[in-house]
C-alpha cells in the first residue's frame, strides 16, 4: 500500500532530521518550522491531496518530534514550543467539537478521540509541564547523545587540524 509506505517514509525522514538536531548538526529552527508546518491551521496538503486539521500522519509526525527532541526543543525554544503546543490543543478541541456536531448530524464516529491523538496530547502536555514518565530512559539517551556530540566535535577539530579522526 503506497499510503503506508509514504507514511513510514515521512516518519523515517523526520526521525533522521530529529537525530541530526539532537547531534546539533541542524538548528532548532528547522525542527520548529516542521512542527508548525504540521500544525498549520490553513490545512495545507501534507501528502498528496490530503486536507485535514489532524490526520493520522500529522499526529504520528508530531509524536515523532516530541518523543525524539521535545526536551531539547524545550530548552532551545521554549516560547515557540509552548505556542505550538497550545495551537495543537486548540486545534484538537476544534476538531473534537466539529466531530461532535458531525456525529449528531450523520451518526458517523469521529477519529479525533483515537488513542493516537490522546497519546499525542498527553505527550505534549507532559512536555509543556516538564513531566516525564521515563526520566531514566531519557537520561541514558541524553548520555549517548552527549558522547556522540563530543566525538563529532573531536572529528571536527581533527579535520580542521589535518590530523587523524579519533577512534573513540
Amino acid at each position: 500500500d503506497h499510503s503506508l509506505i509514504g507514511n513510514k517514509t515521512a516518519s523515517n525522514l523526520l526521525l533522521i532530521v530529529t537525530h541530526l538536531y539532537n547531534l546539533r548538526v541542524v538548528h532548532h529552527g528547522l525542527i520548529m518550522d516542521i512542527f508548525f508546518l504540521l500544525i498549520n491551521e490553513h490545512n495545507t496538503p501534507l501528502v498528496g491531496n490530503e486536507y485535514s486539521g489532524l490526520t493520522t500522519l500529522r499526529v504520528e509526525l508530531i509524536v515523532c518530534i516530541v518523543e525524539n527532541c521535545g526536551q531539547s526543543l524545550r530548552g532551545d525554544d521554549p516560547v515557540g514550543l509552548k505556542q505550538g503546543i497550545l495551537k495543537v490543543m486548540k486545534m484538537t478541541q476544534h476538531d473534537r467539537e466539529s466531530a461532535e456536531e458531525g456525529d449528531r448530524a450523520d451518526g458517523v464516529a469521529s477519529d479525533v478521540d483515537s488513542g493516537r491523538v490522546k497519546f499525542m496530547l498527553e505527550a505534549l502536555s507532559d512536555l509543556k509541564n516538564n513531566k516525564s514518565s521515563s526520566r531514566r530512559q531519557q537520561s541514558a539517551h541524553s548520555e549517548t547523545i552527549q558522547h556522540t556530540r563530543r566525538w563529532i566535535g573531536r572529528v571536527k577539530v581533527a579535520a580542521a587540524g589535518g590530523g587523524e579522526p579519533p577512534s573513540d
